[in-house]
Parts: C-alpha cells; sequence; structure tokens
C-alpha cells in the first residue's frame, strides 16, 4: 500500500509518500495552493492508494480535492511535537545542544514535511 499524507498550513504544506512497510518514498514543503495543485500528479506518479490530510490550520483549501479522490481526514493531535522529535533523531544536535531536551529545541528549518510524515505513520498503525 502506498500512501500520501498531508500536514497541510495555511501557507505551506508538507507531504510525504509512504509504504505501508514505513519506507519513505518521497517527501517536501510546497507552499498550500501549489500542493493543492500537485496533488493528482503525485496520486498518478506514485501509484497512491490512501491519501491521509490532517485535520489543521489549512484543511480548507485540500477539503474540495480531499472529497474528490476520497481522502480521509486525520486527527493532528501533537504531530508538531512528534516531528521535531523526528527531526532530532535525523539531526542529532551537536555540542552542547545535545543537553537541551528535546521539548525545548525548535528546528532551524521548517519541518512539515516530518509532520506528514508522523501523520502517514499514524495511520499505518492505525491499520495494522
Amino acid at each position: 500500500m502506498v500512501i500520501l499524507s498531508i500536514d497541510p498550513g495555511s501557507s505551506k504544506s508538507g507531504f510525504a509518500v509512504i509504504l505501508s512497510d514505513q519506507k519513505i518514498l518521497s517527501s517536501g514543503i510546497r507552499p498550500t495552493e501549489v500542493l493543492v495543485l500537485e496533488i493528482k500528479s503525485i496520486i498518478l506518479q506514485f501509484k497512491i492508494d490512501k491519501v491521509v490530510i490532517g485535520k489543521g490550520t489549512g484543511r480548507n483549501k485540500f477539503i474540495e480535492i480531499a472529497k474528490e479522490i476520497n481522502a480521509l481526514v486525520v486527527d493532528e493531535k501533537n504531530s508538531s511535537m512528534d516531528a521535531r522529535s523526528l527531526y532530532w533523531k535525523q539531526n542529532p544536535p551537536k555540542g552542547l545542544w545535545r543537553l537541551i531536551p528535546v521539548s525545548l529545541r525548535i528546528p532551524p528549518v521548517p519541518y512539515d514535511d516530518l509532520a506528514a510524515v508522523v501523520l502517514g505513520l499514524r495511520y499505518i498503525d492505525g491499520i495494522k
């Protein structure tokens, strides 16, 4: 199964294409308006089986396309915090930053794509 997961935002949105074995095929961050236009091509390119959209800030821009492609809208509770943790697992801090608790560190780059990964992984865990 191939899942397209989207973390919607008002100005930018993250996306991730994930296999049911949790392998990430693609991810990124796009302006929300651009991602809305790209969804259908992503679905065709990766042969997406299921689309999962977070129930957050920018979801209204995805509502029409979500109905058209029969997407599942899911709760985003704590997904940003989980995405931060994932960022720091992938990019361990160096020096004195290692002493700062993960919950107090803010990644130096946008991590909306990792929030989309978190949503996709939650969906996969829920169907197993």
